[in-house]
């Protein structure tokens, strides 16, 4: 199994190396299996049970990306929250307001840009 060594760290993310890859993770080397955030799929339930379902997206301006991008609910874990818990949090609003907005208006050039790890 290779090593992954732990080039810099900040409050938010890290930029670890692993068999001469060079990457961006939450997770710290010692905590491979932790749990720090969640997404979540959300539905909007329509009345009448005939209408279909909308699928609950976010609007948001990212500084790195310079641009508005379209994603799932989500946020980081706080200490000692559960998952429901911080689940709940972000689809009550957190610190952000939340907009309907139909699925044909999305833009094809940003929808969801990550960090895996």
């Amino acid at each position: 199994m290779s090593i992954t060594k732990l080039l810099h760290a900040t409050r938010w993310i890290n930029l670890l190396e692993r068999d001469g890859w060079v990457f961006a993770s939450r997770r710290r080397p010692e905590e491979p299996n932790r749990i720090d955030a969640v997404t979540i799929v959300a539905l909007h339930h329509a009345e009448p049970a005939e209408v279909l379902h909308r699928l609950v997206v976010i609007e948001e301006f990212r500084v790195p990306l310079q641009q508005w991008e379209y994603s799932l609910p989500a946020g980081l874990l706080d200490p000692g929250e559960s998952i429901t818990d911080c689940g709940t949090r972000e689809l009550q609003g957190g610190d952000r307001p939340r907009e309907h907005k139909n699925p044909s208006q999305f833009r094809p050039d940003v929808l969801v840009r990550g960090l895996v790890g």
